[in-house]
């Protein structure tokens, strides 16, 4: 597939833009030279010199420059003038992170070049990218391994590509992962934090719970899937519950619950300190925070902060 010779990337998914320029390369035919630059670092100026010249090696060249900051009128004029007669043998992608689509400059570079837009993925798309992911190291997913991804990492697919990369090193030779293997490798850490988190919230130490809420955050992990990780464990404790009422065998009690094995015991001693009613009372708290994250303009971390206050309250 032949390239086109300049490209606007418009995009702040730094996986994204990896992944789509290496698809860029692998179409490029021969030896290609990277060129990598940007606006802030060098002047627009020379960055124009580098465009109009040829590689050394006679080879094709693929030339990343990301914008830093807003070009000048005069210095969008000499780009505009490259983008008219690019040099030959040369693709240039122009990367964007922010970008005003009602100043003329944008306009014309959507119009005068092949514009490409790389936005973060919206939550129900995500199951295509645990597919591509999982197909580009050589393993398959299956449905309920899949499903605690995406709650744990949400739209982050750069994170996702590194759990799925994990996942894929630790189960070889095996080319399944399962609901377990999410849980020892992806969710273990994470899954203990959540532990402490609503530990401390049963034990109204709200102290205690922003400390481990604000770990959460600083490990990576974003809002909607903390609040994921709160209101599944919330169920799964009350399936605990139910569970005892309905007698069911000790044997079958991780297959009913929904966790693997090891994990049981933590459930079942948290439990004991989460009767059914303020279950009730919390999933209740969790889904008016997920309408308030999705519908109002206050800060995700300061809506969740509210929550756990009201949580300890109860």
């Amino acid at each position: 597939m032949a390239t086109d010779p300049f490209y606007t990337l418009y995009t702040d998914d730094g996986f994204m833009a990896s992944e789509w320029l290496a698809s860029i390369q692998a179409s490029m035919q021969g030896n290609v030279e990277i060129v990598k630059t940007d606006t802030k670092s060098q002047h627009v100026s020379e960055i124009l010199d580098l465009l109009y010249s040829y590689s050394m090696f006679g080879s094709n060249r693929l030339i990343v420059v990301s914008q830093k900051k807003e070009l000048d009128e005069k210095q969008q004029e000499k780009l505009f003038t490259y983008i008219d007669q690019p040099t030959q043998q040369t693709t240039v992608v122009w990367k964007v992170e922010k970008m005003d689509k009602r100043k003329k400059f944008y306009k014309d570079l959507i119009k005068k070049t092949q514009f490409v837009a790389l936005e973060t993925p919206k939550l129900a798309q995500m199951s295509a990218w645990v597919d591509r992911l999982s197909t580009k190291y050589g393993v398959s997913i299956d449905r309920e391994a899949k499903g605690l991804l995406i709650d744990f990492i949400g739209t982050d697919v750069g994170r996702m590509n590194t759990e799925i990369e994990k996942l894929a090193l630790y189960i070889h030779p095996a080319q399944k992962i399962s609901k377990d293997d999410v849980f020892t490798m992806v969710m273990k850490l994470n899954g203990d934090d959540i532990f402490a988190c609503t530990d401390a919230v049963m034990d109204k130490n709200a102290k205690k719970a922003f400390e481990g809420m604000h770990y959460l955050f600083e490990s990576g992990v974003n809002a909607f899937a903390i609040l994921s990780m709160f209101t599944r464990h919330v169920r799964i404790l009350m399936k605990i519950q139910s569970a005892a009422q309905n007698r069911i065998p000790r044997s079958q009690l991780a297959a009913y619950v929904g966790v693997p094995p090891f994990a049981l015991g933590k459930y079942q001693q948290q439990s004991k300190k989460f009767p059914m009613t303020k279950c009730n009372q919390t999933l209740k708290i969790l889904s008016q925070l997920d309408t308030e994250m999705k519908s109002t303009g206050i800060g995700q971390e300061r809506l969740l902060e509210k929550a756990i206050v009201t949580m300890v309250g109860l």
